[in-house]
């Protein structure tokens, strides 16, 4: 099973919606999205965890709290989750997709052989769970994921200097999990 660790507030600056509500209110804007989360993890049962930078107050600790199954880590005082995100990197590897558009932590994380998935490609599969579980059309998501394999089949060129590295090609495997 793969384990999401998500960049959260990149995540939701990435949408217009819930860039909206987090403008007016950071945790209205962290519930919305963790109700898009829920929305997804009905479609797709992976392991989430949503990391937010600081914590709350003047806690010197890492907070966590479980909604309905997801967990939300909330950096410590003086600490970005942006290393929280490289920590996972670097402890789950290849069991892990980061989502996430930060070019720091992206780097870091294939440098870990951690999966990655940027925030605007996340939120739109993210954006279709929400859509079919309003619509109670949870199982179209598999016809909408073998859309996107075709597709991305049509897209790679045959031959070995079109081929991608292994490290890419097992990126690509474990983010079309997703």
């Amino acid at each position: 099973m793969l384990h999401l660790i998500i960049d959260g507030y990149n995540l939701i600056r990435r949408s217009q919606e819930l860039s909206r509500i987090d403008s007016s209110d950071l945790e209205a804007g962290r519930n919305a999205l963790m109700q898009y989360l829920y929305a997804y993890k009905k479609i797709k049962p992976h392991r989430i965890t949503v990391v937010f930078d600081g914590g709350r107050g003047n806690s010197h600790q890492t907070t966590t709290q479980n909604y309905k199954g997801i967990y939300q880590l909330f950096s410590p005082k003086g600490v970005e989750a942006d290393e929280i995100i490289k920590k996972f990197a670097n402890e789950k590897r290849e069991q892990c997709v980061i989502v996430s558009s930060d070019q720091d932590v992206v780097g870091y994380a294939r440098s870990q052989s951690a999966g990655v998935i940027s925030s605007a490609d996340f939120l739109d599969k993210l954006t279709f769970a929400v859509y079919a579980a309003e619509k109670g059309i949870e199982n179209s998501i598999s016809d909408y994921n073998d859309k996107q394999k075709n597709i991305q089949k049509m897209t790679i060129k045959k031959g070995p200097s079109k081929r991608l590295s292994k490290k890419e090609r097992k990126n690509r495997q474990r983010t079309n999990k997703i």
